[in-house]
């Protein structure tokens, strides 16, 4: 044993070769006895051994909670972060923690990441799998201290992982004595269901600008969803970004800048305006609202010559606390038509497809209401409301109307029928509200609609076309033939049947003989010329009797109809006043009995109510009116002819 041997590289077998590749470096003419060499090899071994159980995925879950880096202030969100590794891909784990003894603890968002590597060792293949759960969390808290959170537990199929407790320790913000934060709210009570704009305004010194960073509201006012609802509508002079700092997370909001002048000081003021509308009543004890902002005091310069803070301090901003007072609607003096829309002044359209219907046609009615924005929210009254609509006059559908906003309106689209002929319009429909500024009830009620409702058309056994003939009746075996007709009942007309028409005794063979098809089968001569001449001589004598023809089949009711139509048009051309004119174009649709021009309707409107109009009576047929009467006639004129 106490021989030294020189161990080369030669000397060293396959096996230990491979492990030396992987583990561990021997050069070539180092010296080692014997008892050294077993040692330096079993270390080689355990070298890989270690190796290859590092490369086995990691079998125990564990998790921990780490803070992002201070100081913390009151206010201020603090980013929290829960990684949790040695889980499954799916499902996702579930995560649970206390809540703190102060402050709001929310989860904003969950980020997994899959990963996968491959390790070849001694020709065997490893392949692992890493997976591991961000849960992001934000911490906020009114309150100085040293609040504990945690622990977390992180749990997935019965597998579990748990942190350990954090220590935040929160302090107090500087307040800016030279900044102003104001939440302007409307005076005097608010109503349910009320639409008011909410301000929110930031006062900053001109000075500052460009020196103040990433500012931070806190407005406790848009925290109670339980009893306000928010909108936020496009302000085209937005031109400043506030962060609001939300239970769900932080919401994005544009603001506008202007220049003020306060205690003899240029100022700006970024103002954020919302929609506010309450959905209970109550009397509300708002906190103040608050803001933290960065204030940049070290400053370094770029290679472009940019100026970028390198370090600032912060600065608190707040409000005062404010109190907010909901009312409920009064019950006197409660219109029919009132569906709950609050605001200042609304204004309802009522248009119908056609004027001139019978019984039990559907009439169209498109009913348009404007207003105030509250309009996309608003629901049709009955429309029996209010002196509206008769059931004993019209068919009223029961179904509610669902109405659809654009453009600034929102439109219903309703089917009512006539249901006699003394309909003479269709009356003012209603839609009333409550006006917060007057504090009453008001309505809006739509112009009438002039209808002319004609008796329904019955349709009998003698207007049924059939598409079979009658058969000719059979003779009673009883009953004697009928004597041969006389000349004179020949030449006039008999109302007794033909004989049927028979092929018994013809000729049907086919003959195939061009020669004997080629002889004449008559007496009379077959010249090309004579023949000629019969083929023009036929063709003269139809064209000349197509004109009688047609003045023997004219039917003398269209006859009248056409004479009616021309003397109504001419009615139209001469009348007088509005109501002439709408008088004789219902007299020409209902005389021509094809469908009305679509401008129709528009012109009998405006008759109409011409002829409604205080007024009306006296008053004469302008001369735009009338070419646009004349014009109408003479298009029902010629969708008759056709």
């Amino acid at each position: 044993m106490g021989k030294t041997i020189r161990a080369s590289s030669a000397a060293i077998t396959d096996k230990s070769r491979q492990s030396m590749r992987i583990g561990f470096f021997a050069p070539t003419g180092m010296v080692v006895s014997g008892r050294g060499f077993c040692f330096r090899f079993l270390g080689g071994a355990v070298l890989v051994a270690l190796l290859q159980l590092a490369s086995l995925p990691a079998a125990a879950q564990q998790a921990r909670l780490q803070a992002e880096e201070g100081p913390h202030f009151v206010a201020v969100p603090v980013r929290l972060q829960v990684i949790a590794e040695g889980f499954e891909e799916t499902p996702q784990p579930r995560i649970e923690v206390p809540d703190p003894a102060q402050g709001r603890l929310e989860l904003t968002g969950i980020s997994p990441s899959v990963s996968t590597s491959i390790q070849i060792i001694n020709g065997q293949m490893t392949q692992s799998k890493w997976v591991r759960f961000v849960f992001a969390y934000q911490f906020l808290t009114q309150t100085p201290g040293e609040p504990s959170i945690g622990p977390f537990r992180v749990s997935q199929n019965g597998k579990q992982a748990s942190t350990g407790r954090l220590r935040l320790s929160i302090g107090e913000i500087p307040v800016s004595r030279r900044q102003r934060l104001r939440l302007v709210l409307p005076a005097g009570p608010l109503i349910v269901g009320q639409r008011v704009p909410v301000r929110l305004e930031w006062w900053s010194p001109a000075e500052l600008h460009g020196v103040l960073f990433n500012p931070r509201l806190a407005v406790p006012l848009f925290e109670r969803l339980d009893a306000f609802r928010f909108h936020d509508l496009p302000d085209p002079t937005a031109d400043t970004p506030l962060t609001l700092d939300t239970a769900a997370g932080p919401l994005e909001l544009a603001a506008t800048t202007r220049r003020e002048s306060w205690r003899g000081e240029p100022y700006l003021v970024r103002t954020l305006t919302r929609r506010l509308i309450p959905l209970r009543t109550g009397e509300f004890a708002l906190a103040p609202a608050g803001l933290v902002v960065d204030e940049a005091v070290r400053w370094r310069r770029t290679l472009f010559g940019d100026r970028i803070p390198t370090q600032a301090r912060k600065r608190r901003v707040e409000d005062r606390p404010l109190t907010l007072i909901v009312q409920d609607l009064p019950q006197t003096g409660r219109p029919a038509s009132f569906t709950g829309t609050v605001g200042p002044g609304y204004r309802l359209e009522v248009t119908a497809d056609r004027s001139v219907v019978r019984v039990g046609d559907p009439i169209r009615l498109t009913l348009t209401l404007r207003g105030d924005a509250a309009v996309e929210t608003a629901v049709l009254p009955p429309l029996t409301a209010d002196g509206g609509l008769s059931p004993e006059d019209f068919r009223i559908p029961r179904d509610k109307t669902a109405g659809v906003y654009a453009d600034g309106a929102k439109r219903f689209r309703i089917t009512l029928r006539a249901l006699h002929e003394g309909v003479t319009a269709i009356p003012p429909l209603a839609f009333s509200w409550y006006d917060p500024e007057r504090q009453e009830y008001r309505t809006s009620r739509s112009r009438p609609v002039a209808l002319s409702v004609r008796p329904a058309r019955i349709v009998s056994a003698a207007d049924v076309v059939s598409a079979v003939p009658a058969k000719p009746r059979e003779p009673a075996a009883d009953t004697e033939q009928a004597p041969p007709a006389t000349t004179a009942e020949a030449d006039g007309p008999s109302t007794r049947p033909r004989p049927a028409f028979s092929l018994t005794g013809a000729d049907l063979a086919i003959v195939t003989d061009l020669e004997a098809l080629k002889q004449p089968s008559g007496l009379l001569p077959t010249g090309i010329g004579l023949q000629i001449g019969a083929y023009a001589l036929g063709l003269l004598a139809i064209l000349l009797a197509l004109p009688a023809r047609r003045r023997a089949l004219a039917d003398p009711a269209q006859l009248a109809r056409a004479q009616a139509l021309r003397a109504q048009r001419a009615a139209v051309a001469n009348a007088r006043n509005p109501a002439a004119a709408s008088t004789a174009l219902r007299q020409m649709v209902a005389t021509a009995g094809t469908p009305p021009p679509p401008e129709l309707d528009r012109l009998l409107a405006e008759c109409d109510a011409a002829a409604y109009a205080p007024g009306g009576a006296s008053r004469t047929l302008d001369e735009p009116m009338r070419i646009q009467a004349t014009q109408l006639a003479d298009r029902i004129l010629q969708d008759t002819d056709r």
